[in-house]
């Protein structure tokens, strides 16, 4: 990790996320509901880390982030259905958030292990289970961009980033595309992005300089 200034930028809703010049990494006291379990072969081998969402996942991967949301509206009247109701089909849209000019030659790491553990044994294909998965609160891509770093932690029920970004490093080298979602505009300043299941709002913070 580097030795930074802090500048930061939030995205809000089911995500949050910060862009934050400073002279070292402040971690903060995390209050987790949101925790990134480890790929031990369970999943394809591009996925890193997974974190379940209020409505989905998100899939850590080496290029960028895949979210997957389903119809909360529709599993909920499925698990309340009375007698001679027809249960609604449970619709699911994903779309990919890509690091765009990022360093190829990125690592990923975790960090703050939890006590908990995660078990897979699904299906027929042994080569698919695995067991004592950990889950961790913290994941790091170390130079995701030339002197910059991207961390990534849980919030109580949101998702919170942070880009690092090294003296003299350029912080509009950071580009994020966005493929799958129907619309991105700007209102009141706040970033919005619709998708076919719901709206995720990107809030701007205050930039401060440590």
């Amino acid at each position: 990790m580097h030795r930074l200034i802090k500048y930061s930028l939030t995205l809000s809703l089911f995500l949050i996320g910060t862009l934050v010049y400073a002279q070292k990494i402040v971690h903060p006291e995390v209050q987790n509901t949101i925790k990134f379990t480890e790929n031990k072969n369970q999943w394809e081998s591009n996925i890193l880390y997974r974190a379940f969402l209020d409505g989905g996942s998100m899939f850590l991967e080496k290029d960028g982030f895949t979210y997957n949301f389903y119809n909360q509206d529709a599993l909920h009247h499925n698990h309340v259905l009375k007698a001679g109701k027809e249960p609604l089909p449970i619709n699911s849209h994903a779309f990919k958030v890509w690091f765009k000019n990022a360093v190829p030659t990125v690592k990923a790491y975790s960090k703050q292990a939890t006590p908990d553990y995660c078990n897979f044994f699904i299906g027929k294909d042994k080569s698919k289970w695995a067991g004592n998965v950990k889950n961790y609160k913290e994941v790091v891509y170390d130079d995701l961009y030339e002197g910059i770093d991207l961390q990534l932690i849980g919030m109580q029920n949101s998702l919170k980033y942070n880009f690092y970004v090294a003296p003299m490093a350029n912080a509009q080298n950071i580009q994020l595309e966005y493929e799958g979602v129907e619309l991105i505009y700007l209102e009141k300043g706040a970033l919005k992005i619709k998708q076919a299941l719901m709206k995720l709002r990107a809030k701007s913070l205050r930039i401060s300089v440590d």
